[in-house]
């Protein structure tokens, strides 16, 4: 780049101001790139700053999240164990119900059994009075 400088230089201005202006259109290149390697590092400096807010952004939200799933899922375990005891109490009812009934039924049954045997010893006593 500095022979393309130097021969473009050459065609317009005298032979001793060459070396100069050279020379100081290289120093102006040179402190152009650092300036332009200054606003890049400054603007990827700035980015990775926004990068890493977002990014902390997004991982307080995924945190968020996580903590509503959790407690969600919380809930409804805790529901499932509610439900899950009323269901056992209900179904510890109805056989504590049916025991009751067959209990009841035995009851009846052996009070059938001792009315009928009454019943048969009256009548045969009936039986043996008219003889």
């Amino acid at each position: 780049m500095e022979n393309k400088i130097a021969s473009a230089l050459k065609k317009i201005l005298p032979e001793d101001q060459i070396n100069e202006v050279t020379s100081a259109v290289n120093e102006m290149l040179v402190t152009a790139k650092e300036e332009m390697e200054k606003e890049y590092n400054k603007n990827l400096e700035e980015a990775y700053s926004q990068l890493s807010g977002e990014l902390a952004t997004a991982e307080k939200t995924a945190y968020e999240g996580y903590q509503e799933a959790f407690e969600i899922i919380a809930d409804l375990r805790g529901r499932l164990d509610v439900q899950k005891n009323e269901f056992e109490s209900q179904l510890e009812e109805g056989y504590e119900e049916a025991y009751q009934m067959l209990l009841a039924e035995r009851n009846s049954k052996s009070q059938v059994e001792v009315d009928l045997y009454e019943e048969y010893d009256q009548k045969l006593a009936e039986m043996k009075g008219r003889k």
